[in-house]
């Protein structure tokens, strides 16, 4: 299904996912803050902060690798920083050498999507209770001119997630929204409109085992 967009801007948040009855700790949590800022010829300009905690060795698997996806053609992105962090407070930074670029699986050379790339960071010494920690700088440049299009999906988990997004536009660019199970709010500063989506997932029924929610 196609959908048209007459407006400036448009913005699409959703939440969905597993929920399973589950009463043994989560393996892990992650926190991720990711702030907008959108320019009047819809350029927009994102700094992305994540937390990811480990609370056990299933926690551990995989996560001291971090894939960050991105498009060459379209977008600039820069890590700020990237560590981990031990429970005494002692960080290891990530060797910016080894921070890989890679094509995305279906972006090979003569692939219409060969402007799909990732950043793959490796955290060095990341154990159970340890935590990596990295921010972001992405700036996307808009597929048309005075347009400005955001997508987020927030899929429940063993992992538990607490991510907040804030998106600045002029006043004069109306954002349209298609939000479910996200907290929405809206305040004006500054002849902007901030648009503040919160997503934590709710915690899960205990008689539901295996039950899809959308």
């Amino acid at each position: 299904m196609v959908k048209r967009w007459t407006a400036a801007a448009a913005a699409f948040l959703a939440a969905s996912g597993m929920a399973m009855a589950d009463t043994a700790p989560p393996p892990g949590s992650q926190t991720v803050t990711n702030e907008i800022v959108v320019a009047q010829d819809g350029t927009a300009v994102e700094t992305i902060h994540t937390e990811r905690f480990a609370n056990n060795e299933a926690g551990t698997m995989g996560a001291g690798r971090v894939t960050i996806p991105f498009n060459a053609g379209m977008q600039d992105i820069t890590i700020v920083e990237a560590y981990t962090l031990k429970p005494d407070g002692v960080r290891i930074p990530v060797d910016p050498a080894t921070i890989q670029e890679q094509l995305q699986r279906d972006g090979g050379a003569y692939s219409m999507y060969a402007d799909l790339r990732n950043k793959v960071l490796e955290f060095p010494q990341f154990m159970t209770g340890d935590a990596i920690v990295y921010t972001v700088n992405r700036t996307t440049r808009p597929y048309f001119a005075g347009k400005f299009i955001h997508r987020d999906f927030y899929l429940q988990s063993t992992i538990t997630r607490n991510e907040t997004t804030t998106i600045s536009m002029p006043q004069s660019m109306p954002l349209k929204t298609d939000v479910h199970d996200v907290e929405m709010t809206t305040r004006e500063e500054g002849g902007r409109r901030i648009y503040t989506f919160h997503y934590a997932p709710k915690p899960a029924a205990p008689t539901v085992a295996g039950a899809l929610s959308l």
